[in-house]
Formats: structure tokens, C-alpha cells, sequence
């Protein structure tokens, strides 16, 4: 029996465990084995994807097997050999009336969870809710204080206010985590914020507000009489704030919420009537410089602010719809027979006429690499050494480091140190992956301010850059010598 044959699957870079966690396809003789996910404390993950595997058997990819060994969690589950209804929809092979019905079943699937539930219980869930939320250096200071005096008031309000159910939910309920197969089969994916919760109704903001679909594929089947309500907007609105910078950083959710959080304020000012009383508060809910105008302007003026999103979001919604109806014009041409029939003339012109192509600057590699000095770069020192490992998963040998500081200055370094924790991630891949360390020492001036590129030597006898740094000598960070106080 051949050796299992491990296959990297891409991940999203801008996550904070990019670097700590790797998924691969695993195949034998030629068959798939599994989806294999490896990293360090993967117990939460393994739990959630064993629960609603058993709650939800029918859309759930099951799980296989679960390993420990020397702190490395391996988490094997059934790889469902599907694509997700967002790309399918977008490259004109999923209409989108198909994409609601393979959803409704996904939905359906969930509804047969639904369990009565008490108040005390769903108020609890809330104050957890709540707590977590206030854990997070997303929001700090006055924000705070914002949330306890207004938002989630609001929300509770809301929340608390009928009968309470639980029931299943992946936690991410959008057309990305939605896969169906040429056969029809479909699965629910991504289990990593699964749980049985009161607040499930969450999974129609999320597909509406998430998924890049066309307008007529944004409304889920079915219906919850708390999806459209307001209290749940600003429920998810948090919540997903707060899941943006656990998984990215709170610098990527600031930038990329900038919008919801907008829209939370405007549902703040519709139900809070201190808004329309307060000097200060006031504008947030009555677009007017007449401070002194009533309740009935206030409402006035934010009905013109729900009016101006609604516009903006509309205008969203038929850019993306255009933009996936040329997506799917340019994929219907290079499926056609003319695009085929005509490709060796296409590579015969860039082979005999556009000989730059030739001489341009070799492509930067993909590398997978961690730097682990200097610790900061807006404050380095001007005499060190940069630390750290890089490797090619795909087998390509490295055959030399080097820094490129500036526009002159190159320093050598020293590649193949040992580096056992890297081994230990990647030597499903890379059985050579332990002499992958490297040290480059280099010496600046103080107080100078430097490009620095990160180059390996490939087995082509060229040097490939892997990583970009800029680096400012010196012993304070830059917002300090920015410092005009």
C-alpha cells in the first residue's frame, strides 16, 4: 500500500493562526481520505465539529478521527468533494433559484433541532453573550459604556421579549459554507463557532449580509419572526465584530466594520428616545442643524439615514450582480470553442512577440515562513540578527538566504538550522522541513529607515524574494519619534 499523500489547501492569510494551523487533503492510491486539519489546541474545534455532526447527520461532514501526540492536535473529518453556492452561482452553474432550494434543505435540516426553551436560560446565554462582548479590545473606554447604556439594553429588550427556542447552528451560516456536488449532495461546512443557541435566527442576517449573491438568492426559505427585526441586526452586528477580530485582529475588524457599526448607531437612535433629547446625542438621530427640532424630526432624520444606507445598499447589490454577470461573460468565453481552438496562437504571439516577458524580474515564490526577529521592526536595533524559517511546501529546495536592505545594502545569512517545531507541522510535507531555520545579521546606521527584503536562493540559481519588511532603527517605536508633543 503506497504512503498517504498529503495536498496543502489554501487558507485565509489575514487570520491570526494562518501560520499555527494547516489543512490538507489526504489521499491514498490515488483515492480521498479525509480532510486533515493540524495545529495546536484544536480541542474546541474537534468537540463543536462531533456535536453538530451528531445533531445534524445529514448536512454535516463527519468526523473521522481525532489525535494527540507532543502538543499537536491532528482533526480528520470526511472531505465532501463539493463546491460552495457562491462560486457556483457567480460562474453561471448554479441558478439562483437552485441555490435557495439546496438552502431550504440545509434549513430544514437545522428546524429539526428546534427544542422549547425557558427565559432564564436565554437570558443567561444573553449576559454570556454580553460578557464576551465586553472582553474584546474592540470595543474599550466609552464604547463600554455605549454598549451597557444603550446597546445592550436594546438588545435584551429585544431578545427576551416572546417565546424562547434553541436549536443548531454552525455559526456561520453563509453561501461560501454551503457545498453541493455534480450528484446534488450538499453539506454544511466550517464548524469552528457551532453550538446549539436561543439567538439561531442570527443565520439570516448573516447570509443576507455576508454572501455575494444576487439580490434574488439573499433571502433565506423560511422564515423566524425575530429575522427582521432590529435588536437581531445589532445582536449579529456585535457579534460578528467581535469573531472579525479574534480571527483577523482588531486592526482588520475596525477597518472592515466600519459600515456595520454605523448601521448599529442608527438602530441605537431609532429605539432610544435619549438620542433625540440629548445636545449631544442628537445628530446621531436628526440630520439637521436645528438642535431644537421634536421627536417627529428626529424620527424624520433617521428615516433619511436608513434611506441613504438602504440607497447604498442597493447600489452594492446591482454593482455585485454586474460584476458576477461579467465574471460569468469572460468564463463563458474561455469555455468556448473558438477561446480553446485559438490557444496556441495566444502562447505562439507571447512566445515570438513580447520577448519582455522573458527578462522581467522573476515572481516571488509562495513560502510558508515566520519571522521571529527583530520583534519590532519600527524599533530595531541597529546592529542584530533577523530570525526565523521558510520553506516551499510544494518540495523546491532553498538553496540560500539573504537580506536586501535599502537600496545597496545586501547581507548573507545562515539557511538549514534545525528547527524541530517546524518539523513537527510540516513533515507531512517537507520530510527535510527540520533544517529550514535561518539567521541574517545585519548592521545599519541609527536612526535610519529601510526597506528589507527577505530573498531565497532557488534551484534555479536565482534569488526569490519571500517576505517584506520596512525597518526603523532605533529605541523607541515610530509612533513615538512621529511625537510632536
Amino acid at each position: 500500500m503506497s504512503a498517504p499523500r498529503l495536498e496543502p489547501i489554501p487558507r485565509n492569510p489575514e487570520r491570526r493562526d494562518y501560520l499555527k494551523r494547516a489543512s490538507f487533503r489526504v489521499f491514498s492510491g490515488g483515492r480521498v481520505v479525509c480532510h486533515l486539519t493540524v495545529g495546536k489546541n484544536l480541542a474546541d474545534l474537534q468537540t463543536r465539529t462531533r456535536a453538530f455532526a451528531e445533531a445534524c447527520a445529514e448536512i454535516a461532514c463527519r468526523p473521522l478521527f481525532w489525535h494527540q501526540s507532543e502538543g499537536w492536535d491532528y482533526l480528520g473529518v470526511e472531505l465532501f468533494e463539493g463546491q460552495d453556492i457562491e462560486a457556483l452561482v457567480r460562474d453561471g452553474r448554479l441558478k439562483p433559484a437552485d441555490a435557495i432550494a439546496h438552502v431550504a434543505k440545509v434549513i430544514s435540516a437545522l428546524e429539526r433541532t428546534l427544542l422549547p426553551s425557558a427565559a432564564e436560560a436565554a437570558a443567561q446565554e444573553m449576559e454570556q453573550f454580553f460578557s464576551w462582548v465586553c472582553a474584546s479590545p474592540v470595543f474599550s473606554g466609552l464604547d463600554q459604556q455605549f454598549l451597557h447604556s444603550v446597546i445592550f439594553p436594546f438588545i435584551r429588550s429585544g431578545a427576551l421579549s416572546g417565546p424562547q427556542h434553541t436549536r443548531w447552528t454552525n455559526g456561520d451560516l453563509i453561501a461560501l459554507n454551503v457545498l453541493v456536488d455534480p450528484r446534488g449532495g450538499l453539506r454544511l461546512v466550517d464548524y469552528e463557532f457551532a453550538s446549539r443557541t436561543h439567538f439561531y435566527a442570527e443565520d439570516w442576517w448573516r447570509w443576507r449580509s455576508l454572501s455575494k449573491l444576487p439580490p434574488e438568492a439573499l433571502d433565506l426559505p423560511g422564515s423566524h419572526m425575530a429575522s427582521t427585526e432590529p435588536w437581531l441586526e445589532a445582536y449579529s452586528i456585535l457579534r460578528h465584530a467581535v469573531l472579525v477580530h479574534e480571527i483577523n485582529g482588531v486592526a482588520v475588524a475596525l477597518s472592515g466594520l466600519r459600515p456595520q457599526i454605523d448601521r448599529l448607531v442608527a438602530l441605537a437612535a431609532a429605539a432610544h428616545a435619549g438620542f433625540r433629547a440629548s445636545v449631544f446625542l442628537q445628530p446621531l438621530a436628526l440630520r439637521s442643524s436645528n438642535t431644537s427640532a421634536g421627536p417627529q424630526a428626529g424620527q424624520e432624520g433617521l428615516h433619511a439615514i436608513e434611506a441613504i444606507i438602504a440607497r447604498q445598499q442597493r447600489q452594492l447589490q446591482s454593482m455585485t450582480a454586474r460584476l458576477h454577470q461579467r465574471e460569468d461573460k469572460i468564463a463563458r468565453m474561455q469555455r468556448s470553442f473558438s477561446w480553446r481552438s485559438t490557444a496556441p496562437l495566444r502562447w505562439s504571439r507571447r512566445q515570438l512577440l513580447d520577448r519582455r516577458r522573458q527578462v522581467s524580474a522573476p515572481e516571488p515564490l509562495p513560502a510558508l515562513y515566520i519571522i521571529e526577529s527583530p520583534p519590532m521592526w519600527d524599533a530595531a536595533p541597529a546592529s542584530a540578527e533577523i530570525v526565523g524559517w521558510c520553506l516551499y511546501p510544494d518540495g523546491r529546495p532553498v538553496g540560500g538566504i539573504r537580506a536586501r536592505i535599502g537600496r545597496d545594502a545586501v547581507f548573507a545569512g545562515t539557511y538549514g538550522l534545525d528547527r524541530k517545531d517546524v518539523a513537527e507541522m510540516y513533515g507531512f510535507i517537507r520530510p527535510d522541513a527540520r533544517a529550514c531555520g535561518f539567521r541574517i545579521a545585519y548592521q545599519l546606521p541609527v536612526e535610519t529607515a529601510q526597506p528589507v527584503a527577505l530573498e531565497a536562493l532557488g534551484d534555479d540559481n536565482r534569488w526569490h524574494m519571500f517576505a517584506e519588511r520596512f525597518l526603523r532603527t532605533g529605541s523607541q517605536p515610530r509612533s513615538v519619534h512621529d511625537s510632536t508633543g
